[in-house]
C-alpha cells in the first residue's frame, strides 16, 4: 500500500482532511495504526467502533467486523431514504413556492404556484396542454417566477414557443391574404 492509499485510508476512517491524515503519517513513520491512534488522541478523529490489527505483510490494515458491517448497511439505507424525503419535501416546496404566470398583452392574467400546475397537468392532460397551445395563438404569454434557477431556462423555452406560434399564425394569415388577392385577380 503506497502513501497515498494510507492518507486516504485514514481519512475515510477517521473523517480527517488530507493534511490531517499526511500529517499524522509523517509523525508516526508512516504505520496506519499509530497514525489513526495519533489523530484520536488529538480529538480530530470520529467515533469508531472498529476494530484495528496488523497485518502479515507488515502494513496495518483496519478491519471492521461483520456486526459492525451490517449496522453500518442498515444506517446508510435509512440515511439514504431519509436524504430521499428531504430531497422530495425540497422539491415540493419550490415547487409551491415558484409561479406559472399567465400574461396577455404585458398585463399579468393569472398565476398560480408550479405545483398545481403539475397536478392539473397529470390529472387533466388532454385539456390542459391544448388550452395552453390555443392561448399562445391568441397572445398568451406563459412564464415562470420565483427564487430558482431553472425559471431563466424555462422562461426562455415559453419565449420560443410564443415567437412559434406567432409565426406559425403569421404564416396562415400570409397564405390566406394571398389565397384572396389570387381569387381576386382571377375573377376580375
Amino acid at each position: 500500500m503506497d502513501n497515498f492509499e494510507k492518507v486516504e485510508k485514514i481519512r475515510e476512517k477517521t473523517g480527517v482532511s488530507y493534511e490531517e491524515a499526511k500529517a499524522a503519517l509523517e509523525a508516526n513513520n508512516y504505520d496506519l495504526l499509530d497514525a489513526v491512534i495519533y489523530l484520536e488522541k488529538q480529538g480530530k478523529a470520529a467515533e469508531s467502533n472498529a476494530n484495528y490489527s496488523t497485518g502479515w505483510d507488515g502494513h496495518t490494515n483496519l478491519l471492521v467486523t461483520e456486526t459492525q458491517k451490517s449496522e453500518n448497511k442498515k444506517q446508510d439505507a435509512s440515511d439514504s431514504v431519509g436524504a430521499f424525503f428531504a430531497w422530495v419535501g425540497n422539491l415540493i416546496k419550490k415547487a409551491w413556492e415558484n409561479k406559472f404566470v399567465i400574461e396577455k398583452e404585458g398585463k399579468e392574467v393569472g398565476q398560480m404556484p408550479v405545483l398545481v400546475l403539475i397536478f392539473l397537468l397529470f390529472g387533466f392532460f388532454w385539456v390542459v396542454i391544448p388550452l395552453l397551445i390555443v392561448g399562445l395563438f391568441f397572445d398568451f404569454r406563459y412564464g415562470f417566477k420565483g427564487g430558482s434557477k431553472i425559471e431563466v431556462d424555462l422562461n426562455e423555452f415559453c419565449d420560443k414557443a410564443k415567437n412559434a406560434a406567432n409565426d406559425i399564425r403569421n404564416d396562415f394569415r400570409n397564405s390566406k391574404n394571398n389565397n384572396n388577392n389570387n381569387n381576386n385577380n382571377n375573377q376580375a
